[in-house]
């Protein structure tokens, strides 16, 4: 069985594309950027090269590890400023320097928060734990239906099952690198009580990432801790930046962990970026996949927000490669590739084994011959 049949990674989204009227149900173009077709059409079987590879959009996104939004432990006057936006900053230099009115005041302030401290973490591993119990759930929904599969079924729910377990072990690594900047800041906050006690009356405001300075909210002279909920700074490791792209059930068929990707940003022209398929994961509500991306962020000239455009590699060609186009595709209900075929005058659906795309056209290894004519649909 090719890979073509591990399109639905995620057993919900299989799902999705059998309901309905019909026994067969449309899959979206390859590139959801590109123009569909507003009426089916007829096409030509031809022979072809072809390289795989998917193409992509998506969005730029800071990881919640490569992120920490710093606020004041104390309601102080600003003595000194040592950064500046855009500054690279090392975790443990102190950005901030804080001037109070007494040791007593000190004291009391970092009690307070390290309290907040110790409840940001609280509601932090809270939210990551959530994830964590939603993987679970996925898991256990597909190990059910693997254990209920029949044999033509086994191979997709076997697929869906594996591809379950590596979500649930990614999102388990991921929440312990999201809740590091978190224990940083508690040991922070802890360190300055620590030296309250012992009556300092300067306080030291310091980063607990290494990154670059994205926010900063203070001046000499100006208060802050006013609202303990304002941060102070924000301080982003852009070399940790990750692409997040949404792909269709067809998509998610050909992509995979560890493929290699070439990244392009609209902010950047003539500027491309290397990476790699860090993971597949479901969207909320279990509404497709999206694939998170990981890339050099070369000379840290990509910035949150910009705008990706993403080509997968699949690591494989072919020559001469009997060819459809891949809007011509459907997926019959039981979860098997089929194209229409023109056969005396009458549109007649067939089974088919795909090979790979090149996100316009998916080689067909049988079911169809040169000089067919098949339905392509939008």
């Amino acid at each position: 069985m090719t890979n073509f049949y591990r399109f639905l990674p995620l057993l919900p989204v299989m799902g999705a594309l059998l309901l309905g009227t019909g026994c067969t149900k449309r899959l979206a173009p390859l590139n959801p950027a590109a123009p569909a077709p507003t009426m089916s059409e007829p096409a030509t079987v031809t022979l072809r090269d072809i390289v795989g590879q998917v193409l992509l959009e998506g969005e730029t996104i800071v990881p919640p590890f490569a992120r920490v939004g710093i606020k004041s432990p104390y309601h102080a006057p600003v003595s000194k400023v040592n950064t500046t936006l855009g500054a690279a900053v090392s975790q443990g230099d102190v950005l901030i320097e804080l001037s109070l009115p007494s040791a007593e005041a000190y004291h009391e302030q970092t009690k307070l928060a390290l309290q907040q401290a110790e409840t940001d973490y609280a509601l932090a591993n809270k939210q990551f734990q959530a994830d964590i119990d939603v993987a679970r759930q996925q898991l256990n929904t597909a190990r059910a239906a693997e254990k209920a599969a029949t044999p033509e079924e086994l191979p997709i729910a076997s697929s869906a099952r594996s591809d379950a377990e590596q979500v649930l072990l990614q999102t388990k690594l991921d929440k312990e690198r999201a809740l590091l900047p978190y224990r940083r800041q508690q040991e922070q906050v802890s360190q300055l009580n620590q030296q309250a006690r012992a009556g300092e009356k300067q306080g030291y405001i310091r980063t607990p990432l290494t990154g670059t300075v994205t926010e900063l909210n203070a001046q000499p002279g100006k208060e802050v801790g006013t609202d303990r909920t304002a941060l102070v700074a924000t301080v982003v490791d852009l070399s940790a930046l990750q692409v997040q792209s949404a792909m269709t059930p067809q998509q998610s068929g050909f992509v995979k962990p560890k493929m290699e990707v070439v990244l392009t940003f609209k902010e950047l022209p003539g500027s491309t970026f290397e990476g790699t398929v860090h993971r597949l994961t479901s969207r909320p509500n279990n509404k497709g996949l999206v694939a998170l991306i990981e890339f050099k962020n070369t000379k840290a000239q990509v910035r949150p927000n910009m705008v990706p455009h993403v080509a997968v590699k699949t690591g494989q060609s072919a020559k001469n490669a009997l060819c459809v186009p891949s809007a011509a595709v459907d997926i019959n209900r039981a979860g098997l590739p089929v194209v229409q075929v023109m056969q005396s005058g009458k549109w007649a659906e067939v089974a088919v084994k795909v090979g790979i795309t090149d996100d316009q056209f998916t080689e067909i290894k049988s079911g169809v011959s040169k000089g067919d004519t098949v339905l392509v649909t939008p």
